[in-house]
């Protein structure tokens, strides 16, 4: 028989057993659950390794577009101000005409003047009362196309009272240009014609052909067979030995006028509204006059002197008006 000692021990051991099963399912559960936190911690840790990695990207990427972003602002205010820049000098630029401020017309007394040489044979003095203010004076106190004086400013004629005597002297004596002055003068007007010539949109075409050589000039004019242009010296000096030298120039005058000619054409077709201020007109015998006054060098000083300065009114005229249309 099994004393109640002993089964109180069987009871005890039973009891320990039951409980050592239970702590080992504890500690399974435990060893389980604890597997499974660092399982999840390390999910954790990776996720978190990544989101810092991805926000120092993040980080990185806006620091480099935030560089670029000041740099393109920096880049655009700084091509705002080149624009800028450059609309202002367009504009000073659409206001300049280096044609205008190569070629310089305008007038001293009778004389017409181009870059401040006269051209013209002759004309009676001034009374000292006349201003007879050069080129430079004028420049200074005119406008660009102010040609007001140009036009009304006549030759003095040798009758005026004005012209009588002063301090006892008289004031009659006539003004010569040497040649070399009057060449100089008409190798700039071929000059400056041949450069409106060339204008691009400026529609003026010569029939006849213009060398500008300064001094020693020349007009090609045209043959109507088709042959070559027959050249003409648009220079002259009556100390020259020249056979036939006057006639050849005046044909290289008048040649050079009906170049002028031309140019007036191509701005009424241009413009039917816009006329130049001395008509230029070639007769049926072929004497060509500008103004109602023959362009022909004669005896007449005075006369071509005027016929000259109407010639450089037009180009005046035809300058400011290529100036307008044609440089813009």
């Amino acid at each position: 028989m099994i004393s109640s000692h002993d089964e109180g021990d069987v009871v005890k051991e039973t009891i320990l057993c039951d409980e050592e099963l239970a702590l080992e399912d504890k500690c399974r559960v435990l060893r389980s659950q604890i597997r499974a936190i660092r399982e999840r911690r390390s999910q954790i840790k990776r996720a978190t390794d990544k989101v810092t990695k991805s926000a120092s990207e993040w980080a990185s990427y806006r620091n480099r577009a935030e560089q670029d972003l000041s740099a393109a602002v920096a880049t655009f205010k700084s091509a705002a101000m080149s624009n800028q820049t450059a609309m202002a000098s367009l504009e000073v630029a659409r206001n300049l005409s280096p044609t205008v401020d190569c070629f310089y017309i305008w007038h001293r007394g009778p004389f017409g003047t181009i870059n401040g040489l006269r051209l013209g044979s002759e004309a009676p003095s001034l009374p000292p009362s006349v201003s007879t203010d050069d080129d430079s004076v004028a420049n200074s106190a005119k406008p660009d196309f102010d040609l007001s004086s140009l036009i009304s400013q006549a030759p003095v004629s040798s009758s005026d009272p004005s012209n009588a005597a002063v301090g006892g002297k008289s004031t009659n004596e006539t003004i010569k240009v040497p040649w070399p002055e009057i060449n100089a003068a008409l190798g700039m007007a071929a000059l400056l014609l041949s450069t409106l010539e060339k204008k691009p949109h400026s529609g003026i075409k010569f029939k006849n052909e213009i060398l500008p050589m300064g001094n020693f000039s020349k007009i090609g004019i045209a043959q109507t067979d088709g042959r070559p242009p027959v050249l003409f010296n648009l220079h002259y000096s009556e100390d020259s030995f020249q056979f036939f030298g006057k006639r050849n120039f005046n044909t290289a005058l008048d040649g050079l006028f009906h170049c002028l000619k031309d140019a007036s054409d191509a701005v009424s077709r241009i413009d039917k509204a816009t006329a130049l201020p001395h008509k230029v007109e070639v007769s049926p015998q072929g004497e060509v006059t500008i103004g109602g006054i023959p362009v022909t060098y004669g005896d007449n000083g005075e006369v071509w002197t005027k016929a000259m300065k109407y010639f450089l009114t037009d180009l005046k005229w035809l300058l400011a008006f290529t100036t307008k249309n044609a440089d813009r």
